[in-house]
Order: C-alpha cells, then sequence, then structure tokens
C-alpha cells in the first residue's frame, strides 16, 4: 500500500483548527481535528433546526390567522338585511322564510348596535328598498312591515317581567 495521496489544492482546514494550532502547536492531530469538525456540523445542524422551526412555526401561526379569518364572519351590512328580506317575501316554502326572517331579525339587532340613531338607519334601509324594482308593491309592504316590527326597542312593559 502507498502513502496517501496529498489533499487537493483547494483543501484547507477550518478556521478555527488554524486558530487553536497556532496558540499550541501539540493540538495539531487528527483527534483535534475532527473533534473541530464535529462541533461545526453541530452547530450548523442545530442553526437549520432552529431556522426550520422558525419557517413551521410561522407557518403554523399563519394558518391558524387563515383559519380565523375563515371563522370570523363578515359584519353585516345593509345590502344584507335587503338581500335576506327579498328572499323572506319572495319565497315560496315556509322553512325558507321563516329561517330568512330568524336572519332578518339578528341582523338588524347587529346593525341596531352599530348605530347610534335608528332613524339614520331606517333612512338607509329605506333608500335600498326603494331599489327594489323587481318587487311588488305588496311585498315591499310585507317586508317593510318586517323590518320596522324588528326596528322598534322593547319597550319596559315587554321587557320585566309580571309580578303576582
Amino acid at each position: 500500500m502507498g502513502r496517501p495521496q496529498s489533499h487537493p489544492k483547494h483543501f484547507r482546514p477550518p478556521k478555527h483548527f488554524l486558530k487553536a494550532t497556532n496558540r499550541k502547536s501539540d493540538r495539531c492531530n487528527l483527534a483535534y481535528f475532527f473533534g473541530i469538525l464535529k462541533n461545526i456540523q453541530q452547530k450548523r445542524d442545530e442553526e437549520t433546526r432552529r431556522q426550520y422551526c422558525r419557517q413551521r412555526y410561522n407557518y403554523q401561526k399563519m394558518l391558524e390567522m387563515q383559519r380565523e379569518e375563515e371563522n370570523t364572519p363578515d359584519p353585516v351590512t345593509i345590502d344584507l338585511v335587503v338581500e335576506m328580506l327579498e328572499k323572506a317575501v319572495t319565497q315560496n316554502s315556509r322553512f325558507v322564510k321563516e329561517l330568512a326572517i330568524r336572519k332578518v331579525k339578528q341582523w338588524t339587532q347587529e346593525l341596531i348596535e352599530n348605530y347610534r340613531y335608528i332613524g339614520s338607519l331606517k333612512k338607509k334601509l329605506s333608500d335600498a328598498f326603494g331599489k327594489l324594482n323587481h318587487l311588488s308593491l305588496k311585498q315591499k309592504k310585507e317586508a317593510w312591515e318586517l323590518i320596522e316590527q324588528f326596528l322598534k326597542p322593547i319597550s319596559a312593559e315587554e321587557s320585566v317581567t309580571l309580578s303576582t
């Protein structure tokens, strides 16, 4: 067997090894060299793992935020209420009508909470109803009666329980 071939010209020992051997010449051995290489590789692996964890954590956070956005309902708008009222007065199915009326009631209550004055809400609803030209006069009247019923504030007599 021959002597091992010399290192290729592009091979350079790690800076850490050169620094250590320049300080103490007795450290210039193969075991010390591979120990330094092992430590360097370990640091690189740890950094790669940290980077992977950071990316994965951020990706998980991004997914969580996306799910929250999808789960949060869109804010109720006047157009949405008018559209649902339109379904309530035009549908023949009793089940669909009742469901639409319940939704309109719920959404109207949410709108009332967002408005300081009910009069401005009524005005906006009235303007939105005016744009519905395809509804008959009877259907418009029925829809407006429903919305007025939901816009009335609860009076003191209705909210207090009767005592005997």
